[in-house]
C-alpha cells in the first residue's frame, strides 16, 4: 500500500513553488481550476517522482519552469509502512539531474540516477 504524505514542487513546469503537506488527511479531493493554471503539472509531478517519465510525451528537459530554474520535485509517502522520501532534482546547479532516496532515514540513493530509479520501482 502507497500512502502519500506530502508533496513539494519547485519551478515544476507552470508552478514556481507548491507545498502541500499531510496529504493523507485531506481525504478524496479533486483539482479545479482554469486551464493553464498547473492541474495537470500535479498529476505529471507524481508521476514523474514515482516512474521518472511522464505520460504526456514532452521532453523532460522541459519540466523545469524555464530554462534557467533550477527544479526540485519531492514526496514522502509511506510504502507498506517504511516512511520513503524521494527528491529528484533537474538542471539544479549542486545536484543536477540526480534523485535522492531515503528509506526509514537511510540514504539509499546510488551516483547513477539509473540505479536509484530501479530502488524506487524495487519499493514500489
Amino acid at each position: 500500500m502507497i500512502e502519500f504524505k506530502e508533496l513539494y514542487l519547485q519551478n515544476f513546469r507552470s508552478w514556481g513553488e507548491l507545498h502541500i503537506p499531510n496529504m493523507d488527511s485531506l481525504g478524496l479531493c479533486t483539482l479545479q481550476g482554469d486551464n493553464g493554471s498547473g492541474k495537470s503539472s500535479i498529476r505529471q509531478a507524481i508521476e514523474y517522482l514515482l516512474v521518472d517519465d511522464i505520460s504526456d510525451g514532452f521532453p523532460l528537459d522541459e519540466i523545469p519552469k524555464d530554462a534557467n530554474s533550477q527544479c526540485m520535485i519531492s514526496c514522502r509517502l509511506y510504502v507498506d509502512g517504511k516512511g520513503v522520501s524521494i527528491t529528484k532534482f533537474r538542471n539544479h546547479k549542486k545536484n543536477g539531474n540526480s534523485i535522492k532516496l531515503l528509506v526509514d532515514g537511510q540514504d539509499l540513493s546510488f551516483s547513477d540516477r539509473r540505479d536509484t530509479q530501479r530502488k524506487i520501482e524495487e519499493l514500489l
